[in-house]
């Protein structure tokens, strides 16, 4: 029998779960969207949410922060409302929105602090057929290049604008629309781009900005070309990227950091290079690829004895302006160019992003130190991980000592400050270190008669960003070179980007292009 007195708690107890499973309904699926970081700065992240028999449970990718399938905690829905948390490590994130109009729009609270984020919905597609170069105008043109990571099956684009310099992700609304993540100084939602494909086969981009008007552009085919050449007995095979404009055209051979790594590693730098008139080598580094030969055992002679070789390469070709082919890289490229530019006149400038004003083995203890530090281990601590380090190096210059180093190496794991990146040598490597280790940049430096622009970032873990930029200024003006621009870009981490981001700033590409242009746009 029913009490008739329990019959409207009974009712509206019913009521609560329908409205609950309706709004846990509602709001399952994939979203995508941004949160505010600090001032106008906006991050990348995904949420999926999945109904279950207690609610809703999600997981989210943040893309910046390389948080991947991580589990979203207290995760509650009531009509047109949902509330979600991320803690993870040292982000602690909680948020509270509101359906409207098919988005989620809110607050996120971070460490006492308030800032906006939106979700727009999301669908699972397949978009790699829209990868490309489309032009919008006679001078823009964008790359369109697919995410090869699923995230929950969702599968993303970037966005590359040769003109700008702007990185950014794409996210699909439907099978054929996407809208851009967020970029800096923007929110989520920027443009959106709708892709159409006619009966022949010919795909059309049309972008069309938050604020602003739409342009239509097309795909086009870009002018690459592959390309090889030889130092000894040693064949590097790569891809001269080339302007849409008719040449003679001054050129750049991209140089290889440490590691191995192919041509793909510079594609989109020499993309942008090349829709802005500069022709662009980008080649597998040796033992890599379709290159012969072996970089493990190569040293900074050899890389720079590779750079040397393609430059003479195409100063063969018609196309290419001779007196105007430079050289550009990354990181250890940051050694390799200055070497190569001492011993030879071709080389027409030199563009060093995030390079060492420091020896390899002084740049490596910096590396410990400063990661040691960021976690706040004490002094003497980062003094034992010092000499565990300078140990490392000592067995690798003289390849001896390994024992020792093993049994330092089994007392050091049982630290709560031991990490394996503070031993980066082995018997493997012991040679080329050998042949690095002491490498001296300043005397270099004294040698480098060409232009020079060099690029560090203010919270580089890897490289003394300031000691770096001191070294370069001072040793090329002591060289009387009188055309060096050494900067520093605040807040880039090693691959000068944004760490909070993991996204370059616009800056990184105009101000390399900008100096480019006045370097190689006066008479032939």
């Amino acid at each position: 029998m029913i009490n008739l007195r329990t019959l409207p708690l009974f009712f509206l107890t019913i009521l609560f779960f329908c409205e609950t499973a309706h709004s846990a309904e509602i709001f399952a699926g994939d979203w995508a969207g941004a949160f505010q970081l600090r001032d106008a700065i906006w991050s990348d992240f995904l949420i999926h949410l999945k109904s279950t028999d207690n609610g809703l449970a999600g997981t989210t990718d943040m893309l910046q922060n390389f948080i991947m399938d991580h589990q979203l905690d207290a995760v509650i829905t009531q009509a047109n409302a949902v509330r979600f948390e991320l803690n993870e490590k040292d982000i602690h994130l909680s948020f509270a929105g509101k359906l409207e109009n098919n988005a989620i729009i809110g607050q996120v609270r971070r460490n006492g602090q308030e800032s906006a984020f939106r979700l727009d919905r999301v669908v699972k597609t397949n978009p790699d057929r829209f990868a490309g170069t489309y032009q919008l105008a006679p001078d823009h043109y964008i790359v369109i290049t697919p995410v090869h990571i699923t995230f929950e099956g969702v599968r993303l684009l970037t966005s590359f604008d040769l003109q700008s310099g702007q990185l950014q992700p794409l996210f699909p609304r439907s099978d054929t629309t996407f809208f851009t993540g967020p970029s800096y100084g923007a929110g989520p939602a920027e443009n959106s781009l709708a892709f159409t494909v006619d009966a022949q086969h010919q795909t059309t981009l049309k972008w069309t900005p938050h604020q602003g008007d739409s342009l239509t552009g097309h795909a086009v085919s870009v002018r690459e070309e592959k390309f090889s050449f030889k130092n000894g007995n040693v064949t590097l095979a790569g891809s001269l990227l080339l302007p849409f404009t008719p040449g003679p055209h001054p050129a750049v051979v991209f140089v290889h950091g440490s590691g191995p790594s192919s041509r793909n590693d510079y594609r989109l730098h020499a993309s942008y290079f090349a829709a802005n008139g500069v022709a662009s080598l980008i080649f597998d580094k040796r033992g890599v690829g379709e290159s012969t030969g072996n970089w493990v055992t190569a040293g900074f002679d050899e890389f720079a004895g590779d750079a040397l070789a393609g430059i003479a390469q195409l100063k063969t070709r018609a196309d290419i302006q001779p007196q105007k082919i430079g050289l550009c890289g990354m990181s250890q490229a940051g050694w390799i160019m200055p070497l190569a530019a001492s011993r030879s006149a071709d080389v027409a400038f030199v563009i060093s992003l995030s390079g060492a004003g420091v020896s390899p083995e002084e740049q490596g203890a910096y590396m410990v130190e400063h990661r040691m530090r960021s976690e706040g281990f004490a002094d003497a601590d980062v003094a034992k991980a010092l000499t565990l380090y300078h140990l490392n190096s000592r067995c690798a210059k003289t390849d001896t000592g390994w024992d020792e180093l093993d049994a330092a190496v089994a007392q050091a794991r049982k630290q709560p400050w031991f990490h394996p990146e503070f031993i980066p040598q082995n018997p493997a490597s012991a040679q080329q270190w050998r042949s690095i280790c002491d490498y001296d940049p300043i005397a270099t430096l004294h040698k480098v008669r060409c232009p020079v622009l060099a690029i560090l970032g203010g919270v580089d873990p890897l490289v003394p960003a300031q000691k770096s930029a001191a070294a370069w200024k001072t040793a090329l003006a002591e060289a009387g070179n009188p055309d060096a621009t050494i900067q520093i870009l605040p807040y880039a981490d090693h691959g000068l980007a944004d760490p909070a981001l993991g996204l370059q700033h616009p800056e990184f590409f105009t101000i390399q292009r900008d100096w480019l242009i006045r370097h190689t746009r006066d008479s032939r």
